[in-house]
């Protein structure tokens, strides 16, 4: 209930928080959108869209860098997904939950992605969304591997 009427609230403001790329990560958001369906407009949803702010090889080079630090033996190979983390605070800075998404890291320069718990724990005025984990791809082998929080 109370993510529903945070998910309503949120869709009444003419500006809606826009999620805050924390750290490096060569990817930006468009602000969160709203979605309403079902026959009694109840089932409420919450979205933003990314794209990259650089070019997909930038992407790379920015990925295996980071992997690098945190893995020196990691070897050649790519970075196949990436999982984000999406931190939800209240207008006096205070958390409100998060979310971890996965967003794949390929051909794509831009892609959607969806906030599962955001309003669940009270009011959203600011989400900042971080890397939290990699999936280092190198001789047909997928690894995750965390990220520390910079």
């Amino acid at each position: 209930a109370q993510q529903h009427a945070e998910l309503r609230r949120l869709n009444q403001l003419t500006i809606k928080p826009t999620p805050r790329v924390v750290g490096g990560l060569p990817v930006r958001f468009k602000s969160v959108g709203i979605s309403v369906v079902g026959p009694n407009n109840s089932t409420l949803g919450a979205r933003a869209t990314w794209e990259l702010a650089e070019d997909a090889a930038k992407l790379q080079d920015y990925l295996a860098a980071v992997v690098k630090k945190v893995r020196a033996d990691a070897g050649s190979g790519k970075v196949t997904k990436v999982a984000l983390r999406c931190s939800y605070f209240d207008e006096g800075g205070a958390s409100t939950g998060s979310d971890m998404v996965d967003v794949p890291v390929g051909a794509d320069t831009k892609g959607r992605v969806q906030f599962t718990s955001l309003g669940v724990g009270g009011q959203v005025a600011r989400i900042d969304v971080e890397l939290a984990e990699v999936v280092w791809e190198s001789g047909g082998q997928g690894s995750r591997i965390p990220v520390p929080r910079e």
